[in-house]
């Protein structure tokens, strides 16, 4: 299911069903969400709910200098000498 379709799945209001709950939980009507309707149902209050996007860098990582660029030509020059022929995936 795509985010951007107005449904209670994808409002900022509703608060998705937890494991061992009876459904979702509408905070700004106070009442609850069962998670089969929440595909299928909105209302006029409908806000999008903004997109939870994975970190790009973990906190315990270390950072890479970003003045690096990627250097393939090594890889092409070993492959290129090679006496069997390259197969390109």
């Amino acid at each position: 299911m795509l985010l951007s379709q107005t449904t209670c799945q994808s409002c900022l209001h509703c608060v998705a069903a937890g494991s061992g709950s009876s459904g979702g939980w509408c905070r700004l009507r106070r009442l609850h969400v069962h998670p089969e309707l929440a595909r299928i149902l909105f209302c006029h209050h409908w806000t999008a709910r903004a997109p939870v996007l994975p970190p790009l860098v973990s906190v315990d990582q270390a950072l890479i200098s970003g003045d690096r660029q990627l250097d393939l030509g090594a890889s092409v020059e070993a492959a290129h000498s090679q006496d069997t022929p390259v197969r390109v995936l």
